[in-house]
């Protein structure tokens, strides 16, 4: 590779090293030593600006085998290339392997056996949210993700990971924003889901009044010739063809704006089966962290449901669908970080799933682990917290089935589901 320029972030105390990178980070950083340089992999020498135990590559001296051409013309180096993605460099597979490789540590780092995995890659142009950042240039808008650490903007002219429908939506407004968006402006933010019934769009950052009545005009058209359902501005509607709705087990659900979503279609499906699985055929079953009943509604159909969340409007989406459809789903607006069920309120539940925010849900775990639920369905977004939980459930549980979903690809981030078993002699 050719020398590359520095990416002209201040290092003051900056100083050029060959590096041999001896192996990977969790993030899928190359190591050396004590070092991090991100895009490298073991095996590779690395000329490198290194500032303390972080270093900038500048040029790869020797290539690894295992490296693969990157799919998208915006991946590169730190300070060159989309912040979207880190690890296209290493493919797919090994991407995987390293996710993988990374959840074994960490549940054996709990002190668990972790059991066989069972792995989903979603597939690329699968991504079906996006939070974009759009701004101002002396060429127009432009759109697109910001660089690897940094609050600079790579403008997107191909993209690999999101859903097309999206991406063209997002095309389409960063033209119409050089005539619709206030002359005021310089950023704005345009956040995207792709619903079952079309594209669900935010424009964010920009108050609404700032926009002219033609202007807002001028958008509203723009989102009925992409046939997108929902339009709105810093939370106020601007259009809307048909709900936003999302079908879950069957059943429509009207998604609240800004509302949690699993990042693919796939990676949803992969996650609801793992956890149906666990609940196996338990008559009652306790949804905690539920959302919009992503798990409740499936489970529902041979289970009565408790779904419990501090989400209002998700929760009031959730109940007004389970009344209208005659699901055997009660719902319960609750903080379970302040207020975890207790195992007296858990008595009588045969299961229990509980799918948490990336802090995880270590307050409900503890509580768990004195109850006599025969079954723990725990799935995660966050290694850390999945492992932490699952320590504390392991005085009480058996760690029986562990999944992976890579949805997230060429990124850091997975999601996992566990099956804990009350052991025997539990208190059951």
């Amino acid at each position: 590779m050719a020398r590359r320029r520095s990416s002209g972030r201040p290092k003051p105390s900056a100083h050029e090293e060959v590096l041999t990178i001896d192996r990977l980070a969790v993030s899928g950083a190359g190591m050396a030593g004590d070092i991090s340089v991100p895009f490298t992999l073991p095996g590779e020498k690395v000329q490198a600006a290194v500032k303390q135990r972080a270093a900038e590559p500048l040029e790869i001296l020797t290539t690894s085998a295992q490296r693969e051409a990157p799919l998208c013309q915006h991946f590169g180096m730190p300070g060159e290339g989309c912040g979207g993605c880190f690890h296209q460099h290493l493919g797919l597979a090994n991407s995987l392997v390293l996710k993988r490789d990374n959840l074994i540590a960490a549940v054996k780092a709990a002190g668990l056996t972790p059991p066989e995995i069972t792995v989903h890659q979603s597939p690329l142009k699968s991504r079906r949210r996006a939070s974009l950042t759009m701004i101002r240039t002396g060429k127009g808008w432009q759109f697109g993700f910001n660089r690897w650490h940094s609050h600079q903007l790579v403008p997107m002219l191909e993209c690999h990971i999101l859903a097309p429908e999206l991406f063209a939506f997002a095309q389409g407004m960063s033209k119409a924003a050089n005539t619709f968006f206030p002359n005021s402006a310089k950023k704005a933010g345009l956040s995207l889901t792709l619903t079952d019934e079309g594209i669900d769009a935010e424009i964010t950052h920009i108050a609404e009044d700032e926009f002219d009545l033609s202007a807002r005009e001028g958008l509203a058209a723009l989102a009925a010739e992409h046939g997108i359902a929902r339009l709105a501005i810093a939370g106020v509607p601007q259009y809307q063809s048909r709900p936003a709705v999302m079908h879950l087990d069957g059943v429509p659900v009207a998604l609240p704006p800004s509302n949690f979503l699993q990042a693919t279609k796939d990676g949803q499906t992969f996650l609801t089966d793992e956890v149906i699985k666990g609940a196996g055929d338990a008559p009652r079953v306790a949804d905690l962290f539920s959302g919009l009943g992503t798990f409740a509604l499936p489970l529902s159909r041979r289970a009565g449901v408790l779904a419990v969340d501090s989400d209002g409007p998700a929760m009031a989406s959730l109940t007004t669908a389970v009344r209208t459809h005659g699901r055997r789903v009660d719902t319960m607006t609750r903080d379970l970080f302040d207020l975890p069920l207790t195992p007296a309120e858990l008595e009588g539940f045969d299961a229990v799933v509980m799918d948490p925010p990336r802090a995880g849900a270590e307050a409900q775990a503890r509580e768990l682990a004195r109850s006599n639920v025969p079954v723990v369905v725990s799935v995660s977004c966050l290694t850390k917290s999945f492992a932490r939980d699952a320590a504390i459930l392991s005085g009480a549980y058996e760690l029986v089935s562990l999944a992976l979903l890579d949805q997230f690809v060429f990124s850091s981030h997975m999601e996992m589901a566990g099956i804990f078993r009350l052991k025997t002699g539990g208190l059951r």
